[in-house]
Order: C-alpha cells, then sequence, then structure tokens
C-alpha cells in the first residue's frame, strides 16, 4: 500500500530524529567506533519507529561517514576520521555547551594548519589573523565565543 505525502514526510521527520539521536549517541561514545549498533528491530522497538524509518537513518549517518552498514554483519561506528565534520547536520548535532570549547579548538588547530599554505595568496595579511587564532586558542580568552 503506498504511503500518501504526508505519511512520506513524518517517515523523514522520524527518520531524521532518528539519525540525530543515534548520532548524538555515538558522539557522546555511547556507540564507540567499531562497535555494531543494535539491529533495525531493537531500534525500531527503542525508538517506537519503523525499520525503514530506521533504514533512512543509517543510510543518513552512512553518508556523513559515522556508521557503515554490512549485511549479515550489521552497522558499524567508524573511527572519527571517517566522519564528514564539515557537515553542516554533524556540526550541528556535534556542538553543544558541554563541548564548545573543544569543537572551536578543532576548528582552531585546523585554521592556523591551512593559513601557512594560503599564505602566498594572500601577502603578508594572514599574520594577524594567525597570531590572534593562536592566541586564542592558547589563552581561551574569550574571543572564541565572540566569534561564534
Amino acid at each position: 500500500m503506498p504511503l500518501s505525502a504526508q505519511q512520506l514526510a513524518a517517515q523523514k521527520n522520524l527518520s531524521y530524529v532518528l539519525a540525530e539521536k543515534l548520532a548524538q549517541r555515538i558522539l557522546k561514545g555511547d556507540y564507540a567506533p567499531g562497535t555494531i549498533l543494535p539491529g533495525e528491530i531493537e531500534l525500531g522497538e527503542q525508538y517506537g519507529v519503523s525499520r525503514t524509518a530506521v533504514r533512512e537513518a543509517v543510510k543518513t549517518l552512512t553518508a556523513k561517514g559515522m556508521v557503515l552498514p554490512r549485511p549479515r554483519i550489521g552497522t558499524r561506528v567508524m573511527p572519527q576520521g571517517n566522519w564528514n565534520f564539515l557537515d553542516q547536520e554533524l556540526l550541528t548535532w556535534w556542538m553543544t555547551e558541554e563541548n564548545f570549547h573543544q569543537v572551536v579548538d578543532h576548528f582552531l588547530v585546523m585554521r592556523i594548519s591551512l593559513e601557512p599554505q594560503a599564505l602566498p595568496a594572500g601577502g603578508d595579511s594572514w599574520h594577524t589573523g594567525a597570531e590572534s587564532a593562536a592566541e586564542c586558542l592558547n589563552g581561551r580568552d574569550g574571543r572564541a565565543e565572540k566569534a561564534f
């Protein structure tokens, strides 16, 4: 029996909510890299959603590099090196009040590592930005909070 447009939209919302909940549990470490997530039926019962919603949620997390589903094996949580931290949804799920400074530190480290390679294109103007980023990273003087 085909689903109506409203039912399809509700199903999509359920799968997004489930993907968010699973991602947050993965980010918190409840499901460590290398562990196998519970099966479709168990997740469906645990969160009160259909197997279709579970499959869609797993597809969402797979696209972000967080999990890798394998037939007859299960869905394995991938190491953080595989995750797409530039994905807007993943960033939203990752950045919480508790780990705000950790997220900012990661981006400042990335900025400091990339800026020297951009030096030839930018001339001398990069010095002030890199120095202030380094000060912010080392001193936590409050400028990181103002930047966000």
